[in-house]
């Protein structure tokens, strides 16, 4: 194993299996040939910033996509419960970019 491929936070396997997207979990194939590549999608996580998430769409922890979408909505959701939160509702929206209506939906399903 490369010193890139030691140093993934989360191991593609365990990726694929949570990845409910076929387009991201088949690029997956196209990243085994190349340890440093690999580390770039998953050496690194996305941060929720004062713009939300920000991130080149792709797979991997490091990129934006339903399973990173998935896991800040599971925080909100955990956040706004331990403050008492959860019955006063949210507002979840989406725009123009591609896959935000999708995002959108697995944040409300998770949700709700």
């Amino acid at each position: 194993m490369s010193d890139a491929s030691s140093r993934l936070l989360v191991q593609p396997k365990d990726w694929i299996d949570a990845d409910p997207d076929p387009r991201t979990r088949s690029t997956l194939d196209e990243l085994a040939s190349s340890p440093e590549l690999l580390a770039s999608y998953f050496g690194t996580k996305l941060s929720f910033g004062t713009a939300g998430l920000r991130a080149e769409r792709g797979v991997g922890p490091s990129r934006m996509n339903r399973v990173s979408v998935r896991t800040a909505a599971r925080a909100i959701g955990g956040y706004l419960h331990s403050r008492g939160l959860a019955e006063n509702g949210i507002v979840i929206g989406y725009d123009a970019r591609p896959d935000s209506d999708v995002y959108a939906m697995d944040s409300a399903r998770l949700l709700t």
